[in-house]
């Protein structure tokens, strides 16, 4: 018995495929969750740390921010570059300032409509800083699931 698959597909099934695609591509709007991470290399490894993120997603128009214990609000002051493929998002900025530079990395990919895990890195040295400083230099990595607000 002889089986002839076609490998030809409707334009209606395309035309669902399409608007899958759409609707699970959509990043835009307001994300929010809670990093749990580590330094990874630097002056105090291995030491977990949380932060509360936010993202702000519109286009190519990207605002990260972060809030502290009592719900204040505060925007990163860093451009933001963005990468799109599908249903990933790599958004990463860098920074410098004489002895001080900075590098950012925001791995995005969307499990549902409402639900991004969330890959971060981060490497800073700022040898103004004294080694006591957590935040004064090393490598630091942490995950996340957001939720979409609103």
């Amino acid at each position: 018995m002889h089986v002839s698959v076609s490998a030809e597909v409707s334009s209606e099934v395309e035309d669902a495929i399409h608007e899958l695609e759409t609707i699970l591509s959509d990043f835009d709007g307001d994300w929010i969750g809670t990093i749990q991470s580590y330094e990874l290399d630097g002056d105090f490894p291995d030491r977990p740390f949380t932060q509360k993120m936010l993202f702000r997603i519109d286009g190519e128009d990207i605002l990260v921010g972060t809030e502290n214990e009592d719900g204040k609000r505060y925007k990163m002051p860093y451009k933001w570059e963005v990468v799109r493929n599908k249903t990933q998002l790599l958004i990463y900025t860098q920074a410098a300032k004489d002895a001080w530079s900075e590098s950012f990395v925001f791995t995005l990919t969307l499990l549902d409509i409402d639900e991004i895990n969330l890959l971060w890195s981060r490497a800073v040295s700022n040898f103004h800083k004294s080694p006591e400083d957590p935040n004064a230099r090393g490598f630091f990595q942490g995950k996340s699931t957001l939720k979409r607000e609103g």
